[in-house]
């Protein structure tokens, strides 16, 4: 089956997403040999490596949902007829939709309310809100393209 092209934003998060995994491996194995090769470990690595996890985590969430790779079980949807299981989806893109926008608004208010009483982190003295910023971010993303596939499919019904 051929794939659509990839826009321009997908590449970017792709390519964002690519780096961010990278920078992670590479943090912690810097940081395993700093502390177990030279017995002289880095502060702040730990610290690093969590956070660009963390944004890792929440892009790819975006990325999957615009590919269409977000986990599901369609064991019993097979057994449907069409008609029901375009039905179903349409219901579950709908709650994916009303999930991603609590991430979006509670996300951000959450983000700028931490911003607003900084806190932060140990070693490397990062405002700790950065562990926020992506869950609003991911939310926009999601919705999005949520939003697209609803209409796609909504075209596709009428």
């Amino acid at each position: 089956m051929e794939s659509a092209p990839k826009s321009f934003f997908e590449k970017a998060l792709e390519y964002s997403l690519l780096l961010l995994i990278a920078t992670v491996v590479i943090l912690v194995l810097t940081q395993v040999i700093s502390r177990y090769v030279v017995q002289l470990p880095f502060i702040g690595i730990e610290e690093l490596a969590r956070l660009v996890f963390v944004w890792a985590c929440f892009l790819g969430t975006g990325l999957g949902v615009i590919r269409g790779r977000h986990i599901s079980i369609d064991f019993l949807v097979r057994l449907l007829p069409p008609g029901v299981v375009n039905l179903l989806s349409i219901i579950t893109l709908l709650m994916v939709l009303m999930i991603s926008a609590i991430m979006v608004t509670h996300g951000s208010y959450f983000a700028i309310n931490r911003w607003s009483f900084p806190d932060y982190s140990t070693a490397l003295l990062y405002p700790r809100s950065l562990f926020y910023v992506p869950v609003p971010v991911s939310g926009a993303i999601i919705f999005v393209y949520t939003l697209k596939q609803i209409i796609a499919k909504l075209k596709h019904l009428f």
